[in-house]
Order: structure tokens, then sequence, then C-alpha cells
């Protein structure tokens, strides 16, 4: 008889939540703690491993312990009881000197979020689960902060941060205010104008020029695609890649053109050419529909070239000029 991987994986973990769950109450009624068992994320864990967490409230305080498979080989059940006993008596201890600096670095989690001004909350903040063989202590303890952010399908989403100082939670919080509170903008910039998603020119023709149905291909970006190809090819010299897409609201063209001279990649209002134009190449080229730098190739369509930059890489840099639609429901549900 063949056994289901993920059958037998499942009953693993099952028969793992059971066995620590026996454990856990047993000790919890032992000494006068509230207990809850539940599976490890898989951030938690790593790949190709299982497990739970235990969680005990000590006294108003929550102590979250990791048991998984593989650190727990070896170990029967008196072994992880005695241990788990040994982390509730550590944090029993260290209780109060906890008590401060959880509170302490989450206030100053609270500041950064507030001070980055991206629209982001904070929506839970614990200790980063224990393995139940580590010594508790309370100056190494690492913390998961929840924090709702905008996905880049400008979807709400819960952003795991696990760090241990405010420092470091601080310097995250920083990187990712900058994307937030673009797209908290184009969120905002939507909703005023009753619109699902904005589309660029070019990602409208292309959709066109390739036979395909702009209603149908949005529905697909709209159900979770974040880019669908209407050409791919990988013949040489040929214009290999045109695809549309969806990022932060908005649909654009991304290509490879394989077949202008110099070939060149599109993506929304960047274009590349691979060649490193002279800086006289590069100001003619200013204010000039891009197609006259690519052959004619009609892609670009009437596109205009607004700046442009030489690399020392080989290749030139050119912002162009795309316009911009809404598309809005009753676009989608037009027959």
């Amino acid at each position: 008889m063949t056994i289901d991987t993920a059958e037998r994986d499942a009953q693993q973990l099952t028969d793992l939540t059971s066995q620590v769950r026996e454990i856990a109450s047993r000790i919890a009624a032992e000494t006068g703690t509230v207990t809850t068992v539940t599976p490890a994320s898989p951030a938690t864990l790593g790949d190709d491993n299982d497990g739970v967490c235990i969680r005990f409230a000590v006294n108003g305080v929550d102590l979250i312990l990791l048991v998984d498979e593989r650190s727990s080989e070896g170990h029967d059940n008196v072994s992880i009881a005695s241990a788990l006993r040994a982390r509730i008596t550590e944090m029993t201890t260290q209780r109060e000197p906890f008590i401060d600096h959880f509170s302490g670095v989450r206030n100053r989690v609270e500041s950064s979020i507030e001070r980055a001004m991206a629209g982001m909350r904070l929506i839970s903040f614990e200790m980063e689960p224990l393995p139940f063989w580590a010594v508790f202590d309370w100056r190494r303890v690492q913390f998961d902060a929840t924090i709702e952010t905008l996905s880049p399908m400008l979807q709400s989403e819960k952003l795991v941060i696990g760090r241990s100082t405010p420092r470091a939670f601080a310097g995250d919080i920083a990187s990712m205010a900058r994307s937030q509170r673009r797209r908290q903008r184009m969120k905002a910039r939507l909703d005023a104008n009753d619109a699902v998603f904005e589309i660029d020119a070019l990602a409208d023709a292309a959709i066109a020029a390739h036979g395909r149905v702009s209603k149908e291909i949005i529905a697909q970006l709209r159900s979770g695609w974040r880019q669908i190809d209407l050409v791919n090819e990988n013949l040489s010299g040929d214009r290999n890649t045109v695809s549309v897409v969806l990022w932060e609201g908005r649909i654009l063209l991304s290509a490879r053109l394989g077949k202008t001279a110099p070939t060149a990649l599109i993506h929304g209002s960047e274009l590349r050419v691979d060649s490193a134009l002279d800086a006289e190449a590069v100001a003619r080229a200013l204010g000039n529909p891009a197609h006259r730098l690519l052959g004619d190739d009609t892609i670009v369509g009437d596109a205009k070239i607004t700046s442009g930059k030489s690399r020392y890489e080989g290749y030139t840099e050119f912002k162009m000029r795309v316009p911009r639609r809404f598309i809005r429901e009753e676009e989608l549900r037009a027959a």
C-alpha cells in the first residue's frame, strides 16, 4: 500500500500535537498555569519540519515554547516535560525584568510605526517561540511583531517581523515605510476615482495588438496573477517576451525587444536600450517618440522620451511619458 506523503506528514503532526498537548496539560495543572497548543507556522519551523507552539500563561505573562520534530528526536515524554517545567521556573524567576523589557520594546515598535506615517498598524506583539530545550533569558528573547500592511496587490496583509531590539525593528519598519506610503497613495487614488486598477496605454495597446481581451486579462490579474505573458518566445534574434504585469494597482507593459536595433527592455514607463549612447544621441532623443530609437517598433506606440542617461555598463536608460486610464467595475462587467 502506498502512503501519501502529505497524509503521513499530517498524521505525524497530529501525533506530535496530541503528545505535547497531553504533557502541557499535565504541567499546567501542576503549576497553576493556563496552556494552549497550536501548530507552529512554516516561517518558525523552516523547511521539512513540523512542530507545535505551547503557550503557558505564567502569572499573566505568555511563555511561548516550540517543540518540533527535529529537536525533539531522542527526547521522551519525561525529558520534554522536565524541559517545559524548567522554562516555566525560569520565566517565573525573571518575570518582572521580562515584563519591563517586553513593554519597552513594544512601545518603541509602536512609536516607529507611528513615525513612519505609512498606514501600518501593529496587530500583535509577543515573544518568538523559544525552543523547549533552550534556557529562557529575558535579555536574549526574540520578539515577533505582526504588522498590518498593504501587499503589492494593494490588499491588506499581515507581515511578521522577528527581532530582539527596538533599533532592529525600527530599521525594518523604516525600510518598509517608503513602499507602504506609495501603496497607500495609490489605493487612495483608486478609491477616490472609484477604480479597480490603473492601466498604462502601452499595456492596453499590447493586449489589443496580440488579440487578447482586456477584460479577460484584467480578470486574471485580479484573481491573483501578477504577470500574464502575451508572447513568450525563445527564438534567437526575435522579440522573446511581451507581458502585462500588475504591481501596486497599476497594470504595465514588461517586454524584451529582440528584433529592434538596438535591442531593448521595457518596464512600464522605463525603457532600456542595449547600447551606451553618447550625450548627443541622448539629447536628440528627448521629446521624440521612443519608437525612433527602436527601428519603428510599434509596441511603444507614440510614447515620448522625457529623460535619458547612458550607463557605463553598456546600456542607456530612458523615461517615457505613458498615459494611463482608470479601470472601473462597470468596464469589467460590460459584455
